[in-house]
């Protein structure tokens, strides 16, 4: 799972996100401890034009597949904001 690196040639992973442009929205499940929100949290810190939003969940990793009436309309409002 941790075979791909985005700082891999890139000059290490804070060279590598803090050079993105484009803006980003970060959804974190707060029971997933796969990708636990301190990783989400770190993403967002590193990447310039980026949001954070945490989604509560007792479902761990799958809360992002069963939380889509959560999750869609962040994503919506992200898109629109940014179009």
């Amino acid at each position: 799972m941790d075979s791909h690196n985005i700082g891999r040639d890139r000059g290490g992973v804070e060279e590598a996100a803090g050079s993105l442009i484009q803006p980003v929205h970060v959804v974190g499940i707060d029971s997933d401890n796969l990708y636990p929100v301190s990783e989400q949290q770190h993403i967002a810190d590193l990447v310039p034009n980026s949001e954070l939003t945490i989604i509560r969940s007792d479902d761990g990793h799958d809360g992002f597949l069963l939380a889509q009436d959560d999750i869609a309309p962040i994503m919506t409002k992200f898109l629109n904001d940014h179009e």
